[in-house]
């Protein structure tokens, strides 16, 4: 079976933004300045996606939170900052 979840990075400017798909469609988005925190987005793109319940779970949600787990610094170079202003797909609004 397919993985339903992806993550695409660009760099647009001078911030790096990190979207994460299901099944092809937008379902998150976050905007750092630093390289370094990119892993920082994606896990709380997959924490998110994780507490409002969403199925299947995802193996690359899994494998990516227990490779952060064992890095060794969890603190943010810089900000983070949230683009999209809603999970659109749960039709609440989650800051």
């Amino acid at each position: 079976m397919k993985e339903p979840l992806s993550v695409k990075v660009t760099k647009i400017k001078d911030c790096w933004n990190c979207r994460l798909y299901k099944n092809g469609e937008i379902f998150d988005e976050l905007r750092c300045k630093h390289k370094s925190d990119i892993r920082l987005c994606i896990l709380y793109m997959l924490r998110w996606y994780d507490k409002l319940g969403m199925k299947p779970i995802s193996k690359m949600a899994m494998s990516s939170r227990d490779r952060i787990a064992k890095q060794v610094s969890q603190e943010t170079k810089g900000s983070i900052e949230r683009i999209l202003p809603t999970y659109r797909n749960m039709g609440k609004l989650i800051l």
